[in-house]
């Protein structure tokens, strides 16, 4: 299930949480702050995440509303990091028996990261791909979208549900309607997704 950004934000006053942070100019509304056309979707998770690692909690994504506690994290421990939404546009946890995918940034906000500044930043890079992406620079990760999965995916399980949901919501749309040139192959990044998680399957739901 898909709930938009709108509707994640009333989910939140509900909890007496809202998005809202203090303003950097990364997260302006200038023109410049846009992205007129992703350079493709980079898929991780919170545990192992490449420059915004979630820890202690939540490791396993269990079935209550855990970007909650996504949120209270990422607030405490990058609280000197000016942001106004969560840095990646769509948050992926399953919540009772289904799986939700939350818009937690605008489709056209820029990742709060360029490529150098990723690099001169505490990082994380654990596969080949990304350390490719970032040695051999030919996209800049705040042009792309972000899809980050509650947990580590070296543990957690995922059934086929997750991989539809993704694939369906998160990738056909902007690769139907050309909004996202190029293959799935080339356009979609694995960024130290762990051995749990099956990329190729998320490409097959895709392409369905």
């Amino acid at each position: 299930m898909f709930i938009p950004f709108e509707e994640v934000k009333t989910l939140l006053e509900e909890q007496e949480l809202e998005p809202a942070r203090v303003v950097g100019n990364k997260e302006s509304q200038s023109q410049g702050n846009k992205i007129v056309r992703p350079q493709g979707v980079i898929i991780q998770d919170t545990w192992n995440n490449f420059v915004f690692p979630i820890r202690p909690t939540p490791r396993i994504d269990t079935s209550k509303f855990d970007t909650i506690e996504v949120i209270k994290q990422f607030r405490t421990q990058y609280s000197s990091f000016p942001s106004l939404y969560l840095p990646w546009h769509f948050l992926v946890e399953i919540i009772g028996s289904r799986y939700y995918i939350l818009q937690m940034r605008p489709i056209d906000t820029k990742f709060p990261m360029d490529n150098q500044q990723v690099l001169k930043a505490k990082h994380y890079f654990d596969n080949e791909q990304i350390t490719n992406f970032f040695e051999q620079p030919i996209r800049d990760v705040n042009e792309m979208l972000h899809v980050c999965i509650i947990g580590d995916s070296n543990t957690d399980v995922y059934s086929e549900k997750v991989y539809r949901q993704i694939g369906r919501t998160c990738l056909a749309p902007f690769f139907r309607n050309m909004f996202i040139t190029g293959s799935y192959e080339k356009s979609l990044f694995n960024f130290n997704m762990g051995k749990k998680f099956k990329f190729n399957s998320l490409i097959r739901f895709a392409r369905r």
